[in-house]
């Protein structure tokens, strides 16, 4: 597990998400992690609509990562829990 990565999904979630989306295998070659790209952007992944949205930022994460969205990713991350705990 990393800092920063998509999180994990529930078994039932995953093998609701496998038959539904498409591409959600390349979501397995990530590492997982605390805080994620979509985790920042999207809200709740509970139905097919959310997890599509989420499924949609994890991918691109895929594509564009670098350390500097990780470090992006993290300072957004650091920024929100400071506004939410003011």
């Amino acid at each position: 597990m990393s800092l920063v990565g998509p999180r994990l999904r529930a078994t039932e979630d995953a093998e609701r998400d496998s038959s539904a989306l498409p591409f959600v295998k390349e979501r397995k070659d990530l590492r997982p992690g605390i805080v994620g790209w979509a985790e920042l952007n999207c809200g709740s992944d509970d139905d097919e609509l959310g997890a599509r949205e989420n499924l949609q930022y994890d991918l691109y994460y895929l594509k564009n990562h670098t350390l500097l969205l990780d470090l992006a990713i993290l300072v957004h991350a650091a920024q929100m829990l400071v506004l939410k705990g003011s």
